[in-house]
């Protein structure tokens, strides 16, 4: 048999390759599905990877019929598949020792084929001639024995480490889930209160499985000086087998929820006000949910969403914002302070009327209080800019701004000053001052300082014009006044608005002199109306009196 010969199938061995009872033994099964017509032996050597199996199954196969030379395939085919003969089985066992054996005939006779081809592989039922087929332990010996050494062992091993396995992995679910975790809160309190250098207090731990595996601390309380500064809701840390494996160092995110902190303890992590940085020095990413600081005794910050992050155990960077994300604050540290840069969108100032459509400011947060500066905002369809302050002390909070306003859309700032009815474009410097036991407090004792301009605008109410028309005594009811400019040095508080030093413009129409809004609705002051001609200038005095929008202009005699 040479090595570059090429062998094909006969019909029988094509019949035998739909048939797996006509050839049993696997290796020859094997070698014959390969035998294709176009691979020569060291081909199907090289693609089996056993050249001795390869040679073996290809001369029995060749001597059984099964296969031929490719030069002698179209002769095989041309005679077709061979009747089937009926194998005679002896009554005598072909192991026993008495009486002569009776003579065995093959399915498939070979010139030359004698004695010795009992022995053979076509010898044996390797292609049964009759539907009989051998003995199934007869057939698994032989298998086994063709098969390689060792393998059926491995085999065979293989669901005995499996199950193993699994009996081990089983073991270890239920260790996690069922694990008594309380019973170590002490030591769990003692390692954070290491981490964080205060004393710490923990509620509950339990293990979670979903959505990911962690580790969950409940109601977390952190105490300093003899108060408590902090507490936590809730603290998610990695799974308890990545604590024992790696220790500190797989805590790289933290997340909190529902927190409730003090300003000087937010102040006094490491990298801002304190140079003791967190053992953690893995943890990278903190995320908070519902932040809240507590800034003075009445007064909190908050709540927020966002996150804060650490390098080497030191705070160097957060990023926080409301839940309706209206407003958007970043924080970094800078001597001792936090350093914020503040965005609003569609921002309402809490407790106040006061929305800004679009903000933008700087600020720096301390122990002492809130100062923003470089303030731009948009505001009732203008521009507002400028400093605001805001501190906080034992007592309450005080607050003082220097502002200046520019195209203020009075009638869209009516819910800021609904006392006054007033409209047109507002613009001038206003200072901002308060102070009170809460937020809410202080705005409500706010005093306004303001010079300020109004163009192209309307005073209802009152009429000047037609008071101007009138004698000595006469009273005008509502109305209004056009005008191309007013002036006014304005102060507004609690008790009312005042518009002292007012002059207003409206053509050959001019007023001036005082008005005061109460605080329960009536308008009060005098006025000097001047109406100038080409002749001459007319002086009027009237006395303005009542509630808007229905106010009374008495002329004066």
């Amino acid at each position: 048999m040479g090595s570059a010969r090429i062998y094909a199938k006969t019909p029988a061995g094509d019949e035998a390759v739909r048939q797996s009872t006509r050839v049993v033994q696997r290796n020859l099964r094997l070698v014959l599905v390969q035998v294709d017509g176009k691979l020569s032996v060291d081909e199907l050597i090289a693609k089996i990877g056993n050249a001795r199996l390869v040679e073996s199954a290809i001369n029995d196969l060749e001597r059984g019929g099964f296969i031929v030379p490719q030069a002698e395939a179209a002769a095989a085919w041309a005679v077709g598949v061979p009747p089937e003969k009926e194998e005679l089985h002896s009554a005598i066992s072909q192991f026993s020792t008495f009486g002569e054996r009776a003579p065995t005939f093959v399915s498939m006779e070979a010139p030359g084929a004698g004695p010795a081809s009992v022995f053979s592989a076509f010898g044996k039922p390797v292609l049964p001639a009759s539907e009989q087929e051998a003995p199934p332990k007869k057939r698994q010996k032989q298998e086994e024995e063709t098969a390689e050494p060792g393998q059926g062992r491995q085999w065979r091993i293989f669901p005995l480490l499996g199950g193993a396995f699994m009996v081990l992995v089983a073991l270890l679910v239920l260790l996690v889930f069922f694990f008594p975790y309380n019973n170590y809160r002490a030591d769990l309190e003692q390692s954070a209160g290491k981490l964080l250098h205060m004393p710490v207090t923990i509620g509950d731990v339990e293990f979670v499985a979903l959505p990911r595996p962690r580790l969950e601390l409940h109601d977390l309380r952190l105490s300093g000086a003899g108060e408590e500064t902090a507490r936590i809701g809730k603290v998610s840390l990695p799974p308890p087998w990545h604590l024992l494996l790696k220790g500190g160092a797989a805590v790289t995110q933290l997340d909190l929820v529902d927190v409730s902190c003090s300003l000087d303890r937010l102040l006094m992590q490491p990298g801002v006000a304190s140079d003791k940085a967190f053992a953690l020095l893995a943890l990278r990413q903190v995320n908070v949910d519902g932040l809240q600081v507590l800034a003075a005794k009445n007064t909190v910050l908050g709540p927020f969403n966002g996150l804060l992050r650490y390098e080497n155990g030191n705070f160097v960077e957060g990023r926080l914002e409301t839940r309706e994300r209206e407003l958007l604050i970043e924080a970094k540290p800078a001597a001792g302070q936090l350093a914020l840069r503040i965005e609003g969108r569609a921002w309402q100032l809490p407790g106040t009327p006061v929305r800004f459509g679009a903000l933008d400011a700087k600020a720096t947060l301390d122990i002492q209080g809130l100062q923003v500066r470089e303030i731009d905002a948009s505001f009732s369809g203008g521009v507002l800019r400028g400093d605001w302050s805001l501190g906080w002390y034992e007592n309450g909070l005080a607050m003082r701004g220097d502002l200046l306003l520019a195209r203020v859309d009075l009638q869209q700032a009516g819910g800021v000053l609904p006392r006054l009815k007033l409209a047109g474009a507002l613009e001038g410097p206003l200072r901002l001052e308060g102070s009170g036991a809460s937020w809410a407090d202080m705005w409500s004792a706010a005093r306004l300082e303001m010079q300020a301009k109004v163009l192209r605008g309307n005073l209802f109410g009152v009429d000047l014009g037609e008071a101007s028309r009138r004698g000595p005594g006469s009273v005008v009811r509502a109305g209004s006044t056009r005008f191309d400019q007013l002036t006014a040095r304005v102060s507004a508080d609690a008790s009312g608005i005042a518009l002292n030093e007012l002059q207003l413009d409206a053509g050959a129409l001019n007023a001036g002199g005082a008005l005061r809004h109460t605080s329960d609705g009536r308008l009060e002051g005098r006025l000097t109306i001047q109406v100038r001609s080409s002749v001459a200038a007319i002086k009027v005095p009237v006395r303005v009196s009542g509630v808007l929008p229905n106010a009374e202009v008495m002329v004066e005699r």
